[in-house]
């Protein structure tokens, strides 16, 4: 299969559920998946990098449903996907406020979840939710586990709360950015634990994956 036009079109991130195969990543131009059934209309101008995320047939390739936001100068950093599940998890990041997600072609059943920062922002559950301050934080990876649970790890600046107090160690200088991971109930969105790593310097997670038993 082959999409889009003359302009720049990528893939950044993959991943797989039950019934779907999950593809994120940005284009300019005009990118359609569909064989003009379900074209990606970003409402910027052409030449607006935009984000997308697309679900593709597992058993044929055809889209299934489309979105696209504008993220500034953000990214979907990770999709991630579980065999027995029916949606997927996605974080990455956002310099805009909550930026909405463009109306679906067609209208999304199943997907679940996004994650914004320079703010982390997280939400398999109930549409996109943002977390964190002023200073540059960000989702750079994502899991599910068998329970249908979020995995999700990244890095921050300042303060990162996920509603049970500011995480520790915090960053100890102004250039320091450290590594936060956290589990987030995949049916509420409640946070169920998270943690940070580090003291000083750039630590940064490019991968995370859960086990049978829930632990990562």
């Amino acid at each position: 299969m082959t999409a889009g036009d003359a302009k720049d079109q990528f893939v950044t991130a993959v991943a797989a559920s039950s019934t779907a195969i999950g593809v994120a990543g940005t284009f300019t131009g005009t990118l359609d998946m569909a064989n003009g059934r379900a074209p990606f209309r970003p409402r910027q101008p052409s030449a607006t990098k935009t984000n997308y995320l697309a679900g593709l047939s597992s058993s044929d390739g055809t889209a299934l449903w489309s979105k696209s936001v504008n993220l500034g100068t953000g990214a979907i950093n990770a999709v991630a996907g579980q065999y027995s599940k029916d949606y997927f998890i996605v974080c990455g990041s956002a310099t805009t406020q909550r930026p909405p997600w463009a109306r679906p072609e067609p209208p999304v059943a199943t997907m679940t979840s996004w994650s914004q920062p320079s703010r982390p922002a997280l939400a398999p559950w109930s549409g996109p939710s943002s977390l964190g301050g002023a200073l540059e934080q960000q989702c750079t990876a994502a899991a599910l586990d068998d329970n249908g649970n979020a995995v999700v790890a990244g890095t921050f600046q300042g303060a990162l709360d996920f509603g049970s107090g500011a995480l520790t160690p915090a960053p100890t200088g102004a250039s320091d950015s450290l590594l936060w991971v956290a589990k987030l109930d995949g049916t509420t969105g409640a946070t169920l634990a998270a943690q940070a790593y580090g003291t000083s310097g750039m630590v940064q997670p490019y991968a995370i994956a859960a086990n049978v038993k829930g632990t990562w």
